[in-house]
């Protein structure tokens, strides 16, 4: 079973951890700054931890390269 999920990430952020935004978007806030991958890889481990979920069974499919991510 299956699912996307929408997400916008802020990274270089203070703490990690996943929330609503002020204009009520998933938002993923992750240490990493964007550069070599390394914010898109903290991305997938904060969300596959908050949702229990192996890394592997979670990834990018949209937005490598974008705050928007699905």
């Amino acid at each position: 079973m299956g699912g996307r999920i929408s997400v916008r990430v802020v990274p270089r952020s203070d703490r990690e951890g996943i929330e609503i935004d002020k204009a009520s978007r998933l938002c993923v806030r992750v240490r990493a700054a964007p550069v070599d991958n390394a914010a898109n890889e903290a991305v997938v481990r904060v969300v596959s931890e908050a949702l229990a979920l192996r890394r592997g069974a979670v990834r990018i499919v949209l937005g490598q390269k974008s705050r928007d991510k699905v």
